[in-house]
């Protein structure tokens, strides 16, 4: 099991309520991926797949929620894979595939609603065009006049 840092700090007589450079120090120390032990950052993948699947399974729909698990798998899980797998790129590889296979429907969904806003927002701006302007919202080519 990995050692925890402590960090012990004192309030700073002139109340400004600022982190002291110590205090910021300890706290990204931390919070970074790379420095969890082999066991947590399993563990950390592990919980990650679960909740992903869970959100997939639920129709999890929360914009937010779906930025937050993109964050998670797209770039968080990376680094703790390589605490996971120190040197092992196969097996850090392997648990980012356990992970992207469980998020992949969110994805598709998160896609499809950024694709379905942007319609919209093309539909509405483009209420307003002029008649000298092609039109682009039907087929174009033989047999489409």
């Amino acid at each position: 099991m990995g050692t925890v840092s402590r960090y012990v700090g004192q309030v700073e007589e002139s109340g400004s309520g600022r982190w002291t450079p110590a205090a910021a120090h300890a706290i990204d120390t931390a919070r970074d991926p790379v420095r969890l032990p082999q066991a947590e950052a399993r563990a950390w993948l592990e919980t990650a797949t679960l909740a992903v699947r869970a959100c997939a399974r639920t129709g999890q729909s929360d914009s937010d929620l779906l930025a937050t698990i993109g964050r998670v798998v797209g770039r968080d899980a990376r680094l703790v894979a390589r605490a996971a797998y120190p040197g092992d790129p196969r097996a850090q590889e392997r648990a980012l595939d356990v992970l992207r296979a469980e998020h992949r429907p969110l994805a598709k969904y998160s896609l499809g609603r950024r694709i379905e806003r942007e319609v919209r927002r093309r539909r509405e701006a483009g209420a307003g065009e002029s008649d000298d302007e092609p039109h682009r919202g039907g087929p174009v080519g033989r047999g489409s006049r």
